[in-house]
């Protein structure tokens, strides 16, 4: 029980670490960067880091899942929406592999567009 509470503020945690990257990317690119012409990798890298968030931010919904109890829902459709998406541990390591491919990428994205402008 206490090893899925230090999960969920471990990802949430590491989701607040990309906004604030997402943020400073968006930030750079409206100020420092605001002269360069090709900003496709740049809008890219920023999307992706978004999504990075939105995963890292959703495995802690997969850990919150394991350890309360289902409520109990008088409408099937609303148990349907609680219970979409398996929330296993195996699934949990997808999506942290997920959100860190994307991290991953989101920063490379970004980097080849500052220094694309800056060799060319």
């Amino acid at each position: 029980m206490e090893i899925e509470r230090v999960k969920i503020e471990h990802y949430k945690s590491i989701s607040i670490y990309f906004m604030a990257i997402a943020g400073g990317q968006i930030t750079l690119l409206g100020s420092v960067f605001s002269e360069y012409s090709q900003k496709g990798f740049a809008v890219l890298a920023i999307f992706l880091m978004l999504l990075a968030s939105l995963f890292s931010y959703s495995i802690s919904d997969v850990a919150v899942k394991r350890i309360s109890p289902a409520p109990n829902f008088n409408n099937i459709f609303w148990e349907k929406v609680y219970n979409l998406g398996p929330s296993s541990n195996e699934f949990e390591y997808i999506k942290s592999v997920v959100a860190a491919c994307l991290f991953a990428i989101s920063v490379g994205f970004y980097s080849w567009f500052v220094l694309k402008e800056l060799t060319f």
